[in-house]
């Protein structure tokens, strides 16, 4: 008996220490290295965004569905996504390649408001990476915003 009360008090105290453990795993940190053309498309043009992903983990993780929108001026002009997952070494970083789709419709309404003399475009991405120790699993939100001003000279008739 007392072997089986040992036993499941070890069993308690290490998935207590499992879920302490897994609750502070830091979010994961994304950047813009860079971008290539890729083709076109009938749904826009393609692109390749080459994506830094930080682990700022002291264990080793594996980084998987990464998905995003980006905005400009509230329009959604491109989405993608990477199912495929990725290691990230522990407190290091990997460049990942990830498909990105800038729609006609978004690019024709965003154009549009150059052209109507907007001086100032607000820009956003959203989006969600996962990322995966073992069989604990977890998603991470993040959104950036900003603005530009336009070019002098963008939206004037030549």
């Amino acid at each position: 008996m007392n072997t089986t009360r040992a036993r499941a008090a070890l069993v308690v105290v290490l998935a207590a220490a499992l879920c302490v453990s897994c609750s502070s795993i830091k979010s994961p940190k994304l950047k813009l290295k860079d971008v290539e053309f890729d083709s076109l498309s009938t749904d826009g043009m393609e692109f390749d965004l080459k994506i830094e992903v930080e682990n700022p983990n002291g264990f080793e993780a594996q980084a998987g569905a990464l998905e995003y929108e980006a905005f400009v001026n509230g329009i959604s002009v491109a989405r993608g996504e990477r199912a495929e997952e990725v290691t990230v070494p522990a407190n290091g970083a990997v460049t990942v390649s990830i498909p990105l789709t800038l729609t006609w419709e978004g690019s024709k309404k965003a154009l549009k408001q150059v052209f109507a003399g907007e001086e100032k475009m607000d820009w956003g991405v959203t989006g969600r990476v996962t990322l995966r120790k073992g069989v604990y699993k977890k998603s991470f939100e993040f959104s950036e915003k900003g603005s530009f001003d336009m070019p002098e000279g963008a939206s004037e008739d030549t």
